[in-house]
């Protein structure tokens, strides 16, 4: 039954992930959509697309098939780190073979390290014992995880990782004419 929850999780956050490249520009630039969509074509904000269709999940994964598996807190995490771990990886891989981005090599790496996450999540869940401090540190990687993205929005580090390539900006872009939805 975990297995069925985490195929189902694959498809949950591809399809979340894909409508929340585009929420920010839905919403009229709202700094309340900020914290949790995209606000530019960095790296960095595009890891929003994994973490909170996620975290959306996890709570109805969890009291669904969850309660069995003792790892479930540490499974997710370990699976949420993978997944913009994998895509910075093959991003910078591919793109400094080709000497730029493709749109469909991205949406294929996005997919795949939604894959590579739930499967990963499941395998902790599953064959790696537990211990109290896993528990931990799945919920304080976590929890990190939505303080950093939501801290980052509005104040961003300046290196490539939060650049957006094609606003040569970082965080929210300022012009207020600009289509600047993602």
């Amino acid at each position: 039954m975990l297995l069925l929850s985490r195929i189902a999780g694959i498809f949950f956050i591809f399809g979340c992930g894909t409508l929340l490249h585009h929420l920010f520009k839905w919403s009229g630039r709202s700094r309340l959509v900020a914290p949790v969509a995209p606000v530019n074509e960095s790296l960095w904000e595009h890891f929003k697309m994994f973490l909170w269709p996620g975290l959306l999940i996890a709570p109805l994964e969890y009291a669904l098939v969850g309660r069995e598996h003792p790892g479930f807190a540490a499974g997710t995490a370990a699976g949420l780190l993978l997944m913009p771990l994998a895509t910075a990886l093959g991003f910078y891989a591919y793109t400094a073979v080709l000497g730029r981005h493709v749109l469909a090599l991205d949406i294929a790496l996005f997919l795949v390290a939604v894959v590579a996450g739930q499967l990963t999540g499941h395998l902790v869940m599953t064959e790696m014992r537990p211990h109290t401090w896993m528990q931990f540190a799945g919920v304080a990687a976590l929890t990190l995880m939505v303080v950093l993205h939501a801290v980052t929005t509005f104040r961003p580090p300046r290196f490539g990782l939060f650049r957006d390539p094609v606003r040569d900006c970082y965080g929210i872009p300022d012009e207020p004419g600009l289509d600047t939805g993602p």
